[in-house]
């Protein structure tokens, strides 16, 4: 089985720069294609977003929806979310790993912003919206379920006690670490991201190949991904 980058369905297809199989295939989404060697083609299809005065890149996964593919880092230019909180915050609040935006910030490792749960569910960006548990477990599914969805979700690189993933579709998770209580916790070690739903974020650790949907505390800061409206 292979995985297609940058490919749209029923375009023709070469194998290693040489045709393949025979003179040329035409390949679809989801045909298998194991009795010619091939396996079952997946799609992921790169692309990217505008948001705020940043580039992400963006990916079409194989639950048909396009993704952020790197960590949320904006704050709203209205001031409506405090930046390097003192402590928790039950209002909109988000910060850095460390306060440190040189490190982990847009021109740094891109680990993007940590927001709490009130700020990741106050932002406001046309198109695109925190996904639900539901969203993130239908992602899982699509690739093979949750026991493995967090080694072929996480980055290749930066990951703890050989914990690096296979980033099998440039999802690229990062090991971000949260905040909670004035301190900084678990960089490289583990990342969780919040979902729509209060108290619920999806995780992903240097011990395991899977992901889950687990409790998380509202006042804890978290990484954030977007899925776009459909």
């Amino acid at each position: 089985s292979i995985v297609i980058f940058g490919l749209n369905v029923n375009s023709w297809f070469s194998q290693n720069g040489s045709p393949y199989p025979g003179n040329y295939a035409i390949v679809a989404r989801g045909v298998d294609y194991s009795t010619s060697g091939l396996g079952r083609v997946t799609f992921v299809e790169p692309s990217s977003a505008q948001i705020g005065d940043k580039t992400y890149r963006t990916v079409i996964m194989p639950d048909g929806h396009e993704w952020m593919a790197e960590n949320l880092d904006f704050l709203p230019s209205d001031g409506s979310i405090e930046l390097n909180p003192n402590g928790n915050k039950s209002t909109p609040a988000a910060t850095y790993y460390n306060r440190d935006e040189t490190t982990y910030g847009w021109n740094g490792k891109k680990y993007g912003l940590l927001y709490n749960w009130y700020a990741a569910t106050a932002l406001t960006i046309a198109g695109w919206h925190l996904p639900s548990p539901a969203e993130w477990n239908n992602l899982f599914t699509s690739i093979g379920g949750t026991s493995t969805a967090g080694k072929k979700l996480k980055s290749t690189t930066d990951w703890s006690q050989n914990g690096n993933g296979t980033d099998n579709y440039r999802f690229t998770v990062y090991p971000t670490g949260y905040y909670v209580d004035k301190n900084y916790f678990g960089i490289a070690d583990f990342c969780q991201m919040w979902t729509s739903t209060s108290s619920r974020m999806c995780s992903f650790y240097n011990s395991n190949n899977d992901a889950s949907i687990n409790s998380a505390n509202n006042v804890f800061a978290l990484a954030v991904r977007l899925v776009r409206d459909y």
